[in-house]
Parts: structure tokens; sequence; C-alpha cells
């Protein structure tokens, strides 16, 4: 008998950028913690629109969503937010092409969000859980397979989110 899953936690993320990676790093911090066996770690790696396959298959699970963003460039690298899905959507949907609020994927999760709510007629619910990687003087990310020291202490905040989430 397969397992029911409830709560599929999706980690995305490029780990050849560093902290960008954050999401997978975080899958696979959380992979050596003690879940319930109704959760799902999945590394999402940059698979943009691909991930809406996972979105139809995990229908009806609620998705906690791991990444790295730019968040206001007032805010320490290393700040980490849990925001609700449907905020999230509004984010998406309003047309807002705000600078300061962006994923380095190709594709943005906000853009798989909202054509998975387009085509499916229906939205995930859950939360996004995102970690500003980016500081004021720094314009780009550099090509690094480890975590700076902000994004792993950010590590240990996601696990203690998702825990409560749970």
């Amino acid at each position: 008998m397969a397992k029911r899953i409830e709560t599929v936690i999706l980690g995305v993320g490029n780990t050849l950028l560093g902290d960008e990676g954050i999401g997978v790093h975080a899958v696979r911090r959380l992979d050596h913690e003690k879940l319930p066996s109704s959760v799902l770690l999945i590394d999402g790696s940059t698979a943009g629109f691909k991930l809406l396959a996972l979105f139809e298959q995990y229908n009806g699970c609620r998705f906690i969503i791991i990444d790295a963003l730019q968040a206001d460039q007032n805010q320490k690298k290393g700040t980490v937010y849990c925001i609700p899905l449907d905020d999230f959507y509004r984010v998406s949907q309003s047309g807002c092409s705000d600078p300061d609020f962006i994923s380095f994927h190709q594709t943005a999760v906000t853009d798989v969000l909202k054509l998975s709510c387009l085509t499916r007629q229906s939205k995930i619910t859950g939360y996004f859980i995102g970690v500003n990687i980016m500081h004021a003087q720094q314009d780009h990310l550099d090509f690094s397979m480890t975590l700076s020291k902000e994004a792993q202490s950010a590590l240990e905040k996601i696990v203690e989110i998702v825990k409560k989430l749970l």
C-alpha cells in the first residue's frame, strides 16, 4: 500500500550559484529530520515549467515551496520570509513587476504557480519560504557550490518554520 502524501516540500534553486540553491540545500537538510510519513521532499532544482506536472500529480496536497529571492535591498542577507501561497498568488496575479521581488531562475516560481492556476482552474495551497540572498552592495551571484554563512544560518530557520507548519 502506497503512503498517502498530504504535504509536498519542494526546494528549488541552482546549486551552482551558491546561495541561489538554498531551496535544494533546505530539502537535503530536511531529509535528515524526522518528518511525518505523509510528507514528501522533492528537489525541484531549476525545473521551471516542468513543475506543472508535479503540481498536477500532487493535486490536493499542501505545498511548502522553498526558494531564494531578492527582497528589499534594506533587508539583511539571509532574512527568511514565510508567505502563504494565497498571498503569493496575489503578487503573481497583480501583474506586479517589482524588481525588488524576483526569483533567480529562468522561470520564476510565481510564473509556474500562475500558469498552474490558469490551466487547472485551482490554486495550490500552502506556503512559500523565501530567503533573501542578496545584499545592498551585491549585484550578481558568483559560481559556487557552497552556501554563505548567512544562507547556512537561514537553513536552521527554515527547518524550524517547516516543522511548525507541519
